[in-house]
């Protein structure tokens, strides 16, 4: 079979998979369709796929929401028995559309802060900050 060129696209290409050999396994497919004349578009949640000579776009996300208004907008219609859920506000506060980034961009991580506005139980959100502070180096996790 002979490969030409085209356009290829993966959709959370090895999710299913541990997330260290899960990010390998990307990169490799990565490294290996770069050899193409072809556009391949390739969607992920794993970080650090760090090549040279490609296009990183990322989900702009809650990156420009101030948290604490956030929940207190979500506090207050929780008090009001509405039912606009806490789900609601903060799919409408996420920005869904994508913007250009280089590859020294870091990924967000807001899971945490997601947690604490839609209610996730306090002693796990310690836990998870205490894990967070004991596996943050830097400007990167281990």
């Amino acid at each position: 079979m002979k490969l030409q060129d085209g356009f290829i696209a993966l959709d959370e290409f090895a999710r299913g998979t541990n997330p260290i050999e899960g990010k390998l396994l990307l990169k490799a497919v990565c490294t290996y369709l770069k050899k193409f004349n072809s556009i391949s578009l390739i969607s992920t949640h794993y970080d650090e796929i760090l090549l040279e000579d490609v296009d990183y776009y990322q989900v702009v996300g809650l990156k420009n929401i101030n948290f604490n208004n956030l929940k207190m907008q979500i506090d207050l219609k929780n008090s009001q028995s509405t039912s606009k859920k806490s789900i609601d506000i903060l799919q409408e506060n996420m920005g869904y559309i994508l913007e250009k980034v280089n590859k020294e961009t870091k990924v967000p991580k807001d899971a945490i802060n997601i947690c604490k506005l839609l209610g996730v139980d306090n002693e796990i959100i310690e836990i998870a900050d205490k894990l967070s502070e004991n596996n943050y180096k830097g400007d990167e996790y281990e």
